[in-house]
């Protein structure tokens, strides 16, 4: 999609030459939209009867009766599981929304999950404090621990990297030879 049509979409914020993408928690809506209130268009379900902004048409509650996009869908298991603090609650509050939308294995939702787990960022994966991007995405780790239960898709594992060690005593050690061959005049 082009960034505009994901801008429109509610899913990033575009300032200038800056696109941020919104998370989950940014996109929950404060009440679920109800089946009555729902009228099908072209661009998605919008409001009928009461006045509501666009801008929370484009939100998500992760009790609304039905999801416009797979993202919306991804985004609503996340925040069922986050809300219910996490483990068995939050696995439980999960399936039971996508038994409520028929969301199965074949379905794009699950698609769309098992691809943003493969594709996700080291930097989401692991929460280093609470300005670090997986504070900010707890998304990403929620839809991990979802896969398999809600699916039966063995998630990848996630492995934290270690960093790199001796980087820097192999350089200097090389110096401490130099230094040395120079001051005992031995050559190779």
């Amino acid at each position: 999609m082009d960034v505009d049509q994901l801008a429109v979409a509610g899913l990033v914020i575009k300032s200038g030459d800056k696109v941020k993408m919104v998370p989950a928690r940014d996109r929950r809506r404060e009440k679920p939209l109800e089946a009555d209130e729902l009228e099908e268009t072209l661009v998605g379900p919008l409001p009928k009867g009461k006045k509501k902004r666009k801008t929370d048409v484009l939100k998500i509650h992760p009790n609304d009766v039905r999801f416009r996009t797979a993202v919306d869908g991804c985004h609503a298991l996340a925040l069922r599981y986050l809300e219910s603090k996490g483990g068995a609650a939050g696995i439980g509050s999960a399936k039971a929304l996508a038994l409520q939308q028929h969301w199965n294995k074949e379905s794009a939702v699950c698609r769309l999950i098992d691809a943003l787990v493969h594709a996700a960022p080291e930097a989401v994966r692991f929460e280093k404090g609470k300005d670090s991007a997986a504070a900010l995405f707890p998304e990403f780790r929620a839809w991990h621990v979802l896969l398999e239960p809600l699916f039966g898709i063995l998630p990848p594992e996630w492995v934290e990297k270690k960093p790199a060690q001796g980087v820097f005593t192999s350089f200097f050690d090389g110096e401490e030879d130099a230094d040395k061959k120079k001051e005992t005049g031995d050559e190779e």
